[in-house]
């Protein structure tokens, strides 16, 4: 997403609900405090995050993670 919504900057509670296979944010969660990742692909969808957004795990203050679909994080 080369051009993502200013809006996205600005977001700073998020919560991602059984989004199977989406391991991804965009780049532009650069202001994300709160982060809730529950049920499927939680832990490959903060990986993600992790890896690929500038300061992700410096801004984050609060991280949710719930999987019960059997995979481990």
């Amino acid at each position: 997403m080369k051009r993502a919504p200013k809006v996205l900057s600005q977001i700073s509670s998020l919560t991602s609900d059984h989004c199977h296979g989406t391991a991804y944010f965009p780049p532009a969660l650069t202001r994300l405090k709160h982060l809730r990742v529950l049920e499927n692909s939680a832990c490959d969808a903060f990986n993600y995050g992790a890896n690929n957004i500038s300061n992700f795990a410096e801004v984050l203050e609060v991280l949710e993670i719930e999987s019960t679909d059997g995979y481990d994080c």
